[in-house]
């Protein structure tokens, strides 16, 4: 089956209805809808949502119903057991409230719902709000992460503000403020049947269409170690090239303009100075046509979202065990990159059996954390030479550059003296003359195509950069070696994500800025 994109629907609404089963056919209906149109954008649907008793078992029982993913956020932890009775943790919110009766059938179904999410049925899964603020504050931050892991929000709402901290109301302003769609369900039966035939359901399309066509465009059979190499190997060639032609369509400049200084300060026959004419415009045609050739091909762009891509592709299957695809960084930092992240870090998670913690823990550091940090020692120590040599040559160009100046001046002041003309110039003062013109614009010349040639290749940034981020990595490596718990491995694996992420955005800027 080939992989598609992942479209995430969140929904939040009222726990106490006055008609709950009345509200299930148009539930199910916009569920149908949007299930229709992410099969319409190529891919298909996941639902994301709370659990409690009210609005949010509909939803999650019509989702089931239709064979969707369904991907659950608990306000509070788990219980210490799934017993029929509940006792603390989210089944606590199904206890005894002020009408002194217990919602015994409600928790069964919301028991039923939270084992499945567990196993992982139909590709479902679960996740606990993290760093609650405690109640009723975890409801609130429970809103926010909905509408963040989310491309559209669907509300059982009546549109009045929300009575307490993290009510309906507060997800809904939420979503808008961000932009994200909010489709919204009145309480009554009725009414809501007739919004949802009207619906016309819709993504927050802040995705790229040329990302989402590394998704739609894959082959068939295509698993995500396969896509990455492809990714790789792409962004390899394509960038290889588009250096190359690069590089040489600055050297051509460089010659021309060389050329063009000799002939206004020389004056050449009229044969050998019709040949470096051609030569001249041979250069600038040819410089000219590399560079339109690769906005053509919008080399500089394919090569960046490629390898983009595959670096992205590269951390998520390194760090599956201990990130949540609905919840990743560069999805908060490059919002048109979360629909990319989220399918392949879904799709990671169904290739791979789980596993325990402490396996996964080690497999990152070795062979992702480790491995990073050789690379970028060893880019470090390659681009500290090539700095080193490109430094010297344009310091030497460019301390020249003053002492041409200078003899000039003292070239034409010693002229206009009346001791005369240097004894040595007396028979080749003209020969002199055109070289010292020369002199006087190529050199600096020279100097800055020195200083382009060091900036472009990226060495002043890498030599001095790329060594403090290996010795970082390493460090971060040691320290999760030496954990014991998960959840602060978790935790440092976060820190040495958001490390490498921050470095794949600095890169991807200055490439896009062309400064590098």
């Amino acid at each position: 089956m080939k992989p598609q994109p992942e479209f995430v629907l969140g929904f939040v609404g009222h726990r106490h209805l006055a008609d709950e089963e009345g509200l299930r056919p148009a539930i199910r209906l916009c569920l149908e809808r949007f299930a229709a149109e992410a099969v319409r954008r190529g891919g298909r649907l996941n639902v994301y949502c709370s659990i409690s008793f009210g609005a949010d078992l509909l939803f999650i029982e019509c989702a089931h119903e239709l064979g969707l993913p369904v991907h659950l956020l608990l306000a509070k932890p788990l219980p210490t057991s799934l017993d029929d009775v509940p006792t603390d943790g989210i089944s606590a919110d199904f206890r005894a409230g002020p009408d002194g009766l217990a919602r015994l059938a409600d928790w069964r179904r919301a028991r039923t719902a939270i084992r499945r999410a567990v196993d992982g049925v139909d590709g479902g899964s679960w996740r606990i709000v993290s760093q609650a603020s405690g109640d009723p504050g975890c409801y609130y931050d429970a809103g926010v992460m909905l509408v963040e892991g989310s491309d559209a929000l669907l509300a059982v709402w009546d549109g009045l503000p929300a009575k307490g901290v993290g009510g309906t109301g507060d997800s809904c302003d939420f979503a808008r403020a961000t932009e994200k769609p909010v489709f919204v369900l009145a309480p009554a039966p009725a009414e809501a049947l007739a919004t949802a035939r009207d619906l016309a359901p819709s993504f927050h399309t802040v995705h790229l269409v040329s990302i989402l066509a590394l998704l739609t465009r894959r082959k068939e059979r295509e698993d995500s170690q396969a896509l990455f190499a492809r990714l790789d190997e792409e962004a390899y060639s394509i960038g290889t090239a588009f250096r190359e032609r690069l590089s040489r369509s600055t050297r051509f400049f460089y010659f021309a303009t060389l050329l063009g200084a000799a002939t206004s300060t020389i004056p050449w026959a009229g044969l050998l100075l019709a040949a470096i004419v051609v030569a001249k415009v041979g250069f600038t045609t040819a410089a000219w046509f590399i560079q339109r050739g690769n906005r053509r091909d919008r080399a500089q762009a394919r090569w960046l979202e490629l390898r983009f891509a595959s670096e992205i592709a590269r951390g998520l299957r390194a760090a599956r065990d201990f990130t949540d695809p609905l919840h990743l960084p560069i999805g908060r930092h490059r919002p048109e990159w979360a629909l990319f992240a989220r399918t392949l870090a879904l799709e990671i998670r169904r290739e791979n059996p789980p596993r325990t913690w402490q396996v996964g823990r080690e497999e990152y550091v070795a062979e992702h954390l480790e491995a990073q940090a050789k690379y970028f020692k060893s880019r470090q120590s390659a681009a500290a030479e090539e700095c080193r040599k490109l430094r010297k040559l344009g310091s030497f160009a460019a301390q020249m550059s003053p002492c041409i100046v200078i003899a000039a001046l003292l070239h034409m002041g010693v002229q206009r003296l009346p001791l005369g003309e240097w004894v040595f110039l007396r028979d080749n003062r003209v020969l002199f003359n055109h070289i010292l013109d020369f002199l006087s614009l190529s050199v600096p010349l020279t100097a800055g195509y020195l200083s382009s040639l060091r900036q472009g290749s990226s060495a002043n940034r890498r030599s001095l950069h790329y060594g403090d981020l290996s010795e970082r990595l390493t460090s971060l490596a040691a320290r999760i070696r030496m954990i014991r718990t998960e959840a602060y491995a978790r935790r440092l694996i976060g820190e040495a994500e958001a490390v490498l992420t921050e470095e794949q955005l600095e890169w991807r800027l200055r490439e896009s800025e062309g400064t590098v």
